[in-house]
């Protein structure tokens, strides 16, 4: 259940004017969209509303995403009058017995939960007796879905549920957009992009008077109540050669380090002696203020010396703790500095690095074999650990190794490949690291520089870094940030400026500032010509010079100014202009080009109050995928899920592409045999079947339970599993093993029975010796250097490599005997990328806290309801351990993932349209191809 399709849909404004309510009527239950001008006016309408409730029969709960957020609106809603029980993973346990008595009406505040005490909660008893639901924040669908199931029982003619949006001030998330006419829609589709949840602006923008200057430096007052907290009054804004800086404390600019006088002498020198001495266009703010004690979050391309922006006040820091420091106090130990990498190449490059502005005591560590030795050298005192986010974990395990009277510095050093690797490690280490360090001047310094700006977790971090400084030299993941909308417009060559011109018609030009940006000058003068012809104010300034700075200038000042049509040279000169909607006029050739266009935004966070109401029009069609890809994979990355059908032109045009130009001899791709497409943005492989290939194998138990011990987990979709009609018999080595393991187990340890197999061919049936035991395989491929390719039939069903001597003959006796293992996929359960993988962190997951292994039972029976059967693999609805416990909901609530719930149609289709095997594809690579089909699907 997503979050309901609107069938009846009203709008309305509180009477205090502070709140604006959209309510939608579906099977009985009343769905209100609440968003309020501030946060406060939020709170003051949340306590308003329940207090009008009898408590004596509504149940009212309210759900959060986190504990933190959680416990600031239990303080909130106290403030405002409003009794409430507030139940966190702590008092879980010893909380239930308050819990009966809320859910037995005996007593009656307000429940307040977040995500991860749902489950744990049901367990105490029944707690779907809700009949007011808040939900503090927009969430994703799935977990829209999951709070309904868990807190509510549908249908109920008097259920009520209210979701409270973030503040028109700063909203960012997916608004209605005004109608376009039905004109538009007959030659265009515009489709928003759909939004997350972003975290709130940095406060209120005062309105000023906007002026063109090369560098940009305004203040505007913080309303919110979390920057409020923190004790600062103005946020200092600052727009200077494509870079954006937002920060508590004013900046200065510093051109080269020697401007930086708070760095040792010795450090500058060392900098200038690796050619480091000339602040590159990111550190010109980052030097000043990282120098003065302050913490400091980056966000940019590659290669811009993101790390060398916080490098150099790590090492000061570090220099100056090793005096501040006295050796011989034992409870001094253990780092100053702790820099996280996502891997340990770039953890040696930074080795090297310190190691060359400082003699000091550098520990590496990304071995977890090693933890023992760098115990020892962490009870001494030491300067700086480089590390991971997994062995971090490990070391905080440790308790005495980590010293807080020491730890002065913390960076995450490209800290979006850390984040999509290691979420739930690093929100530990996060969480550690806020309990037991107080991030700001005078104490410790938090360092995050990364290619993605990161929404979830950077938006509860604002509050607690009091001194930050912000800075984006990447101006479309500025976007991410201010909550700018995205939206397509779906055209075609022949009618993009009839198009253009429409939804320029349909938009209020006497209210919204738009800015139409053209690749060249030629399109512009073309389409300015074409926009007097409509009656459309333009003021067009398709090159530099020729009073192009004065004109923009008289621009910005008027208060309902004219389309302004320019471009792409000339927007770096508009830079702190308020801008209501950024039009594309056709897709630019470069991606970093379409990406700068974003800077025009910058000025919207001086100058305008609500910048998220901005939006950003681009006009595609269906042959620019390289552009729909990359739109596509960049809301993937700041988890947003794409319209479906943005994702269908990226396989319509593959499909296309290989009509005409069909890879015969290629294999199929995977992606296309596990999901029934494609959207990976180069793919080698083969994306339809040949008339031979699709076997869906009849004898799989369709729409029925079957049972089954897993054998491996390959990802949070993809099992080995094996029948439990197979009963488990002996146990060699701690390994369960069949009737049928056993007597090849006990026939092959004998020397005599072991006959080389000697010259094979894919599809040969053999043995081979594999996690010490014997075992069935079927050879795939013959490769060179006398290696094979072999699959395993029984123990599992692993691809292995190895050489030809270790395959042995198998014997007749063991040669009619079904195959045991079988491969078993959830339908439709997704990654959240365009690749299709699974993170290592996902899969241990699913390993270690699904599927483990019970004391006493080491083979668990877990049951699956079957969907249908094809290329050798089953695909079920779900899979249930012996507790009901169900591995589909657990991935969706603990990965990032999402359901798609049109791959058995894809894959019916697939099979539908299958093409005649062309003699012309008859080489031994494809008949191989053929006999590793027959032999997988065999069973």
């Amino acid at each position: 259940m997503h979050q309901p399709e609107q069938q009846l849909l009203s709008e309305q404004k509180d009477e205090d004017a502070n709140v604006k309510i959209t309510t939608h009527h579906l099977d009985g239950v009343t769905y209100k969209y609440v968003t309020p001008t501030s946060v406060d006016a939020g709170l003051d309408f949340l306590a308003a509303s329940i207090k009008t409730k009898d408590f004596n029969t509504v149940r009212i709960a309210i759900a959060c995403e986190q504990s933190d957020e959680a416990a600031h609106l239990m303080q909130q809603l106290g403030k405002r009058s409003v009794a409430s029980l507030l139940v966190n993973e702590s008092n879980i346990t010893t909380i239930g017995t308050c819990v009966g008595l809320w859910t037995s009406g005996l007593i009656n505040p307000v429940l307040i939960v977040y995500d991860n005490v749902l489950q744990p909660l049901a367990e105490l008893g029944k707690i779907n007796c809700v009949n007011y639901l808040i939900h503090s924040s927009q969430t994703l669908p799935h977990v829209f879905q999951k709070r309904i199931q868990a807190l509510t029982s549908f249908p109920g003619n008097n259920t009520l549920v209210l979701v409270m949006m973030c503040s028109i001030a700063n909203q960012t998330t997916k608004n209605p957009t005004r109608a376009v006419p039905s004109e538009v829609a007959t030659k265009a589709t515009l489709c928003p992009m759909p939004t997350g949840n972003p975290l709130p602006d940095l406060g209120q923008i005062a309105k000023i008077k906007p002026t063109v200057v090369n560098d940009i430096k305004e203040t505007r007052k913080l309303v919110t109540s979390e920057q409020l907290e923190t004790g600062a009054d103005n946020v200092h804004t600052y727009n200077n050669n494509g870079l954006l800086a937002c920060s508590r404390k004013e900046q200065s600019l510093c051109r080269k380090i020697d401007d930086v006088v708070a760095i040792e002498p010795h450090i500058r020198n060392a900098m200038k002696k690796l050619s480091i001495e000339h602040a590159k266009n990111i550190q010109r703010y980052a030097w000043s203020h990282t120098a003065a004690g302050r913490s400091l979050c980056v966000i940019g391309n590659e290669m811009i010396g993101k790390t060398w922006c916080y490098l150099p006040s790590l090492c000061q820091r570090v220099y100056k703790e090793a005096f501040r420091l006295n050796t011989d106090d034992s409870s001094n130990f253990a780092p100053s500095s702790i820099i996280i990498c996502a891997n340990a190449k770039q953890g040696e490059q930074i080795h090297q690095w310190c190691m060359k502005l400082l003699d000091c005591c550098v520990i590496k560590l990304f071995d977890r074999s090693n933890l023992s030795m760098v115990d020892a050298r962490l009870r001494s005192p030491s300067d700086i650990l480089i590390t991971n986010v997994e062995v971090l974990l490990q070391l905080i395990n440790l308790k005495s190794i980590l010293n807080p009277l020491a730890l002065r510095c913390v960076a995450f050093d490209n800290f979006d490949l850390i984040w999509r690797s290691s979420r739930m490690d690093c929100e530990k280490v996060m969480l550690w690291l806020l309990d037991l360090l107080r991030f700001e001047a005078g104490h410790a310094q938090l360092f995050i520089v990364g290619r993605l700006w990161s929404d979830k977790l950077m938006r509860r971090l604002l509050s607690r870094l009091p001194d930050l400084l912000l800075l984006f030299e990447d101006a479309l993941e500025a976007t991410a940030y201010s909550g700018i909308k995205l939206e397509l417009l779906l055209t075609s060559p022949k009618h993009i400026e009839q198009d253009m011109l429409k939804l320029l018609q349909a938009k209020n030009l006497k209210e919204e500032r738009v800015v139409l940006v053209c690749s060249g000058k030629a399109d512009a003068l073309t389409l300015h010509k074409q926009l007097l012809a409509s009656n459309i104010d333009t003021l067009a300034v398709a090159q530099l010079g020729s009073g192009a700075e004065l004109l923009l200038s008289k621009w910005s000042k008027e208060r309902t100014a004219s389309v302004l049509l320019v471009v792409d040279d000339v927007l770096r000169l508009l830079c702190d202009v308020k801008v209501d909607c950024l039009l594309h006029f056709k897709f630019p050739s470069f991606w970093q080009r379409f990406k700068a266009r974003y800077t025009i935004f910058y000025g919207n966070n001086h100058s305008q109050p609500n910048s998220g109401n901005a939006t950003s029009t681009i006009p595609v069609c269906l042959q620019d995928v390289e552009q729909i890809w990359l739109i596509c994979d960049f809301m993937f990355k700041h988890e947003r899920l794409p319209p479906d059908f943005w994702l269908s032109m990226l396989t319509s045009s593959r499909k296309q592409l290989e009509d005409r130009t069909p890879r015969l001899k290629q294999a199929a791709c995977h992606q296309l045999l596990r999901y029934g497409n494609c959207y990976r943005h180069t793919c080698q492989y083969r994306h339809f079947l040949w008339d031979n290939e699709p076997r869906p194998l009849e004898d799989y138990p369709k729409k029925s339970l079957i049972s089954f011990h897993l054998l491996m987990s390959f990802s949070p979709s993809q099992l080995s599993v094996r029948s439990t009609k197979f009963k488990v018999t002996k146990y060699f080595l701690n390994i369960p093993v069949t009737e049928l393991g056993e007597r090849i187990q006990l026939h092959y340890e004998q020397s005599k029975n072991q006959r080389r197999h000697l010259d094979p061919k894919p599809g040969d049936l053999c043995v081979v010796k594999h996690n010490k035991l014997y075992q069935r395989v079927v050879v795939l491929e013959v490769g060179d250097l006398n290696r094979v390719t072999i699959k395993q039939l029984d123990a599992g069903s692993d691809l292995v490599l190895i050489g030809k001597s270790d395959l042995l003959e198998c014997e007749e006796q063991f040669t009619n005997t079904a195959w045991e293992a079988n491969d078993l996929r959830i339908t439709g359960l997704t990654p959240f990328n365009l690749e299709r993988l699974w993170s290592e962190e996902a899969k241990r997951l699913v390993r270690n806290q699904f599927f483990y292994r019970q004391l006493g039972k080491p083979c668990r029976v877990f049951t699956a309801i079957v969907d249908f059967g094809f290329n050798s693999t089953i695909f079920v609805d779900n899979v249930y351990d012996e507790k009901g416990n169900d591995l589909k909901s657990f991935v969706l609530q603990h990965i990032l993932s999402y359901m798609d719930e049109h791959v058995e149609m894809r894959l019916k289709e697939l099979i539908n349209t299958c093409k005649p095997f062309p003699e012309s594809a008859k080489e031994p690579s494809d008949e191989e191809e053929e006999q590793h089909s027959t032999y997988s699907t065999a069973n």
